[in-house]
Formats: C-alpha cells, structure tokens, sequence
C-alpha cells in the first residue's frame, strides 16, 4: 500500500511536507491530529504522538502491517507474538482461577449435603475437565 491509499482511510489529514502528512489517528478518540504518515522507500511509517502503537492503528482500520510495505507482507514483528502469547496465557489462567473457584463451591456444597442443581454439577465436570486438559492438580 502506498501513503496515498493510506491516508484516504484516516480523517482530518492535512500534508506536511513531502511524502508526510498528519490526521487523526484512529487507534483512540483524536480530535487533534496526532498521527504522522510518511512514505519512506518501499513502506509507509505511522507514528501516533498520543502513544497509540502501529499494531493498534492498522488493526483499527482492518489492515495488517504487512499492508504498510508497497508490495504485501505477511508481516509481524517478534513483540507482537510475545504479547498475543501472554494475552492468551493471562485468559486462560483466569478460566482456570474461575474453573478451581467454581468447582471448589461445588465440590463443598455437596460435602455438606446441600442440594445442587444438575445444570452446576453439569457446570462443574466441565471445569474438572478443563482443569485436567490445561493439567491444573489440587483442584476439587
């Protein structure tokens, strides 16, 4: 994609100088321009001011990275693998914090004899199974 393409998705673009321009970044809520475009060789750079980083703005306007170099890419840098990694290792220790939470509460309710409906039991084996799955021990 070339800064020209680029800069027909963005809003409040005004030129700058030679190949750059500025306009609202569409990462966040930009009223005052801070987004700066520049056609640089074979690829467009992007830098927002507000702090919104280049992974952040093309996916907000459907594009990938790779779509900032004239001739596609599949691009995406080492970082972005490493934050994606966390990201899913954060959502799946939550489940697993929300699985032993849950089948604890159920696993001592029918240790002290109370009724427990069939949709929580249900609830519950599917947790036990998601907990042995990801191979969580010491859960109820």
């Amino acid at each position: 994609m070339r800064a020209q393409e680029f800069i027909h998705l963005l809003k409040g673009v005004r030129h700058k100088g030679k190949n750059q321009w500025i306009a609202c970044c569409p990462a966040h809520d930009d009223h005052d321009p801070s987004l700066s475009i520049t056609e640089h060789q074979d690829r467009v750079l992007i830098k927002c001011w507000a702090g919104c980083d280049a992974l952040s703005i093309v996916n907000s306007l459907g594009l990938t990275l790779g779509d900032l170099f004239h001739e596609k890419h599949d691009y995406t840098p080492p970082h972005a693998f490493a934050k994606r990694e966390m990201a899913q290792r954060k959502q799946t220790q939550s489940k697993q914090e929300q699985a032993i939470t849950f089948l604890s509460v159920v696993t001592a309710a029918l240790k002290r004899g109370e009724t427990v409906p069939d949709a929580d039991i249900q609830r519950a084996r599917r947790a036990k199974a998601f907990l042995e799955k990801h191979n969580v021990t010491g859960a109820a």
